[in-house]
């Protein structure tokens, strides 16, 4: 890129070029990135909350076992 810019005396354009290039795959990283932490954030949430619920199910489930009638 920069040796087209100096051939073509567009050095300056050339590299406004090549930052906006990098710029945009950045911002696509950073959304990729993004976007994959929440999904396992989420995922976490989601297992942890699920942890709770089977235990206190099973809990009550014990109990109620343990009572005679």
């Amino acid at each position: 890129v920069i040796e087209v810019g100096e051939k073509t005396g567009n050095l300056g354009n050339s590299m406004e070029d090549a930052s906006g290039a990098f710029r945009s795959q950045l911002t696509l990283r950073i959304k990729t990135m993004t976007t994959l932490v929440s999904g396992l954030a989420l995922g976490f949430a989601f297992s942890l909350v699920a942890l709770v619920a089977i235990s206190i199910v099973t809990s009550i489930f014990q109990v109620s076992k343990s009572i005679s009638y």
